[in-house]
């Protein structure tokens, strides 16, 4: 749990610039960490019924594990070691 409070008062310290750190340095998802975007950009009031299985599939991850920090509207992608990172394309 203390990774995720970590990562938790990080962002919430820093705000944009801790996303921004992330994407520029390819962080990668790990146990107490996700990045989700969603399927419409976030150009809508509500997520749809994907981003919402999505959610509910991660914060369930979360539960049966130490919990952890989902940072929605960050792309993803894999790494050349296989590790999925977040990435500029968001």
């Amino acid at each position: 749990m203390e990774r995720s409070r970590d990562i938790y008062e990080r962002i919430i310290a820093q705000g944009r610039q801790a996303i921004q750190d992330f994407i520029i340095q390819r962080k990668a998802e790990e146990l107490f960490l996700d990045f989700k975007r969603s399927s419409n950009d976030g150009n809508d009031t509500k997520l749809s019924d994907i981003d919402r299985k999505n959610l509910a599939k991660a914060i369930s991850g979360f539960g049966n594990s130490e919990g952890g920090v989902i940072v929605w509207g960050v792309d993803c992608s894999k790494a050349q070691d296989g590790a999925d990172v977040a990435n500029c394309n968001s």
